[in-house]
């Protein structure tokens, strides 16, 4: 999957909202032609796609046109109703951030469902999850979408108004948890499922030969 690079309105790249491809982007100031010359506009901004040649239009630094600025693409072994949601979330991310968020959470929350640990808050979940051996990069990465959703539907200390940033990195966190939480394993467990019956008998015999036994008083 491609690098992911969210627009910005300084950047002289990212991955362009019409094409989807990661690409140079030209800048140029907004000129507004007015009478017989032309005027700066400081507010107005452009910048030109170098793969598809459209124009990415800034307005006071956000971006305007096209008005979907939209995620990475999802980890495609995401569930079918997760990846639903991840979709209506990069959907509404230009115009709504906090409730992008509050859909990102939504993700997690069926994750953890999906991958069997169906405790009513997600943070009791998640300790499930970490007392079983989860990594914790990828449990810190739950907590951030799970804390962040939550402070964009109750007051809490930040503020998701305008930072669409913040909301594309999240959607990040899904593809890094999937990728690590369902991606891998089924990798391995399709190569592993390649490997003559004879090794796969031997492997079993030789993890329940190493296992310890019952305790003894």
């Amino acid at each position: 999957m491609e690098k992911f690079v969210p627009p910005a309105y300084n950047a002289s790249a990212f991955t362009c909202p019409h094409c989807a491809v990661l690409a140079q982007q030209h800048r140029t100031d907004g000129l507004v032609r007015s009478g017989n010359g032309v005027t700066l506009l400081d507010e107005l901004a452009l910048h030109r796609c170098q793969s598809c040649a459209k124009w990415i239009v800034w307005w006071d630094t956000k971006m305007v046109v096209p008005v979907i600025a939209g995620f990475a693409p999802a980890n495609p072994d995401l569930p079918p109703e997760i990846a639903r949601d991840y979709a209506e979330a990069a959907s509404i991310v230009a115009q709504s951030p906090r409730g992008a968020a509050a859909l990102l959470r939504l993700c997690v929350q069926k994750l953890c469902a999906h991958l069997g640990y169906n405790q009513a808050k997600i943070d009791d979940a998640i300790a499930a999850m970490v007392k079983d051996g989860l990594p914790v990069k990828i449990s810190q990465s739950l907590d951030v979408v799970r804390v962040i959703g939550n402070n964009a539907v109750h007051p809490g200390a930040m503020d998701l108004a305008d930072d669409v940033n913040l909301v594309q990195q999240l959607a990040g966190l899904i593809n890094l948890i999937a990728e690590n939480r369902i991606s891998e394993p089924k990798s391995i467990d399709e190569l592993f499922a390649k490997l003559p019956a004879g090794a796969q008998t031997a492997i079993a015999a030789r993890n329940t030969k190493a296992m310890p036994g019952p305790a003894t008083i």
